[in-house]
């Protein structure tokens, strides 16, 4: 088979995959989200290989870029969250649940702002998804399930581990995770983490919010107020 350029140019990412129905799910995704500020810049399939065609994140994913840069300072991180409940919004409009919320699904752009990618297990227009986030990111009686409470739930893991870098219960065994969320019991937020913060994810992890308009709400508010505050300042 003929070799696309694609493969060859470094400002895109060319993703191939052998679940020809997955990659397609993903396209058809994808072309319903169209252009975002919170989603991953696509370009459509490569008329060689069928492969999905992406502009590069320069700064990679959440994950990988914070184990380099565990300095990046709280306000920039700060903003993360609040831009990924941007997205997450975005994703519930167009009648998508996500289904994979991680770090490593969250891109990093030159300028540091967060894009979502990789959407090829979620769920649309109410079928059931074919992936899941994973047993730290997600409650286990929502896997499976067309429920945008598991992007609500999964938003409050992520946002911790970008808080505090380091994920819920990092040391425990997957076991023991899934038995603490089964039994509705959570980590302790450190007491670094601003306030208005640590509630918003306390409410993420107990499904207080109806909507992910109402978790936007909140983080949009807590954002607004530590950008004013004394804790930026020293962040």
């Amino acid at each position: 088979m003929p070799i696309s350029p694609h493969f060859r140019n470094p400002q895109l990412t060319v993703k191939l995959d052998t679940d020809q129905f997955m990659m397609e799910v993903e396209d058809t995704i994808l072309r319903l989200l169209g252009n975002h500020p919170r989603i991953v810049t696509y370009h459509g399939r490569d008329d060689t290989t069928g492969a999905l065609i992406f502009d590069t994140a320069p700064n990679g994913d959440v994950q990988r870029y914070l184990l380099s840069h565990s300095d990046t300072p709280l306000h920039i991180r700060a903003k993360w969250g609040f831009q990924l409940a941007e997205g997450i919004v975005y994703l519930h409009s167009k009648h998508i649940v996500w289904a994979d919320c991680n770090p490593s699904n969250l891109l990093l752009t030159s300028d540091l702002d967060i894009l979502l990618c990789d959407f090829a297990g979620s769920s649309i227009s109410g079928l059931s998804p074919s992936v899941c986030p994973g047993a730290v990111y997600s409650l286990p009686r929502l896997e499976w399930l067309a429920d945008t409470n598991m992007d609500i739930f999964s938003f409050g893991c992520v946002f911790f581990g970008i808080l505090t870098l380091q994920s819920p219960y990092a040391g425990l065994t997957l076991h023991d995770i899934r038995a603490n969320y089964d039994s509705a019991v959570f980590p302790d937020i450190p007491k670094h983490v601003p306030d208005a913060f640590a509630l918003v994810i306390h409410k993420c992890w107990h499904l207080k919010y109806q909507s992910s308009q109402e978790l936007l709400d909140n983080m949009h508010a807590a954002y607004e107020a530590f950008c004013g505050s004394d804790e930026l300042q020293s962040a």
